[in-house]
């Protein structure tokens, strides 16, 4: 379990949807991306079609780690709430870096190199 760091749980506050992404990151993530693709070999099952399927049912899973439903929400500061959050969660919902490496992990998990 990751340590529990009130900055970071503060960042993540942030709504993803209006995060915005210089035009030369987006242009390196495409390029990233389709170089992992052609890594995986044209088969019928582990191919990339499949790495693509599983790395989006990470990412709505990871957004669907439920909060618990005992933590009274009314009468805790913000930063027990989100330490409460994050024990719960083992971390994941409030480390980016987590997040990340499970959907990396999603997309190059049937690469042969």
């Amino acid at each position: 379990l990751p340590n529990f760091n009130a900055k970071s749980a503060e960042l993540r506050k942030k709504d993803s949807a209006t995060t915005q992404l210089n035009d030369d990151v987006v242009q390196q993530l495409r390029e990233y991306v389709a170089n992992v693709a052609a890594l995986y070999r044209c088969n019928p099952f582990h191919n990339f079609e499949h790495a693509s399927h599983v790395t989006m049912s990470v990412v709505k899973l990871l957004s669907r780690i439920v909060v618990p439903a005992d933590v009274d929400y009314e009468n805790l500061d913000t930063d027990k709430i989100a330490s409460t959050l994050h024990d719960h969660t083992y971390g994941i919902t409030s480390d980016p870096l987590t997040q990340f490496a499970c959907v990396f992990s999603a997309l190059i998990h049937d690469v042969d190199p």
